[in-house]
């Protein structure tokens, strides 16, 4: 009886072992199938990466991130020159404010002053019907030469500020030379303008515009 129990726990050992070797060789079988596929996979890469076409457009690639970079860089300078101009417009507009401040107060001071005389009273109406534009009597070429001045002593070294305070004044000087004086009262205005503010014609014009404005809202 003993032995029949001995031989069949000998048997059932033997059929465990069986069964786990079994089991070690498939998954050892599979491990090297995997491999295999691992192998194959790293032969297909290598093969892609020797592959003229895929190295030409690699190089393709690089150009272009190169050349991307090389727009951003001078994309961050327009950035930094833009931040520089409106800084500099800011400080332009800073100091137009004074002046407004100082035009509401009393005339500036150190503006230079017109040739003619303001406190001559306005002409009277001649037969067209008009009357004068102390404006439209100065020399073009003295109001140039006169703005171009003022604008290198405000903003010396500042070349791009005096381009655009000199178009500001030439534009204003262009708008009140042209304008048609039919009244007394906007003949007086603007020669008053004139007096006190001389050739800076950006304030010339704007206070001229105000009173008449004025005067518009209380006749």
């Amino acid at each position: 009886m003993k032995k029949a129990v001995l031989l069949s726990a000998i048997c059932l050992l033997a059929a465990c072992s069986n069964a786990e070797a079994e089991e070690q060789a498939a998954e050892q079988e599979a491990a090297i199938e995997a491999l295999h596929v691992e192998n194959d996979e790293l032969e297909q890469l290598l093969s892609d990466l020797s592959n003229p076409d895929l190295l030409a457009d690699h190089e393709e690639l690089k150009d272009a991130y190169a050349a991307l970079e090389a727009d951003l860089e001078e994309l961050q300078d327009a950035y930094q020159e833009l931040e520089t101009d409106y800084e500099t417009l800011e400080d332009n507009h800073s100091s137009l404010e004074l002046k407004l401040a100082q035009a509401e107060a009393e005339p500036e001071s150190g503006q230079s002053e017109p040739e003619e005389t303001a406190d001559e009273p306005a002409e009277e109406e001649t037969e067209s019907g008009s009357y004068t534009n102390v404006i439209a009597a100065l020399s073009s070429s003295d109001v140039e030469a006169e703005i171009r001045k003022q604008a290198e002593a405000d903003w010396a070294d500042d070349y791009s500020m005096q381009e655009f305070v000199i178009g500001e004044q030439q534009a204003a000087y262009n708008t009140l030379k042209n304008l048609s004086i039919t009244t007394e009262v906007e003949a007086t205005q603007l020669e008053r303008a004139f007096k006190d503010w001389g050739y800076d014609f950006t304030m010339v014009e704007f206070v001229f515009n105000e009173q008449m404005e004025s005067y518009d809202n209380i006749n």
